[in-house]
């Protein structure tokens, strides 16, 4: 369980232009080359000598998805695994997994709500409960799922 976020230890800095991000990335740096950067463990509370963000060598994408639907509104779902994969892949170390809070009757033509104006989209809980399986079935060791 993830309880904080610890400081971190910047490491003496030798020359100014150690800090500042280079214009163009370096081989070494590069997606391809580059080693996974920040696993789950950096965000662990500890012992304070994780190293800081690093602008000039890390990604700038975000770890974090605040709001992910794995079955989709309208079509079908990416397998979980598979979406598990994708996350950890692109660096995502903290996701909150959400149902689609309703469906559409199962006789119905549509897959998507908003294209059959009048067809009652009722609440139902069938998606978190798929969620909360695949949460228990395929844990997750460098992602944060909740």
């Amino acid at each position: 369980m993830m309880i904080g976020v610890s400081a971190c230890q910047s490491p003496p800095s030798t020359d100014s232009a150690s800090t500042t991000p280079s214009a163009a990335p370096s081989p070494e740096n590069s997606t391809e080359n580059r080693e996974q950067t920040r696993p789950l463990s950096l965000f662990a509370k500890g012992d304070g000598e994780k190293p800081c963000y690093n602008r000039s060598t890390q990604p700038s994408k975000a770890v974090t998805d605040l709001h992910l639907h794995p079955e989709p509104f309208g079509g079908s779902s990416i397998p979980y695994e598979e979406l598990m994969n994708y996350l950890d892949e692109t660096e995502v170390r903290f996701v909150l997994l959400y149902g689609i809070g309703q469906t559409l009757p199962y006789n119905s033509i549509c897959t998507y709500y908003l294209d059959c104006v009048g067809i009652d989209a009722l609440p139902g809980m069938k998606n978190d409960f798929e969620n909360a399986a695949n949460y228990f079935e395929f844990p997750q060791d460098n992602i944060h799922v909740a």
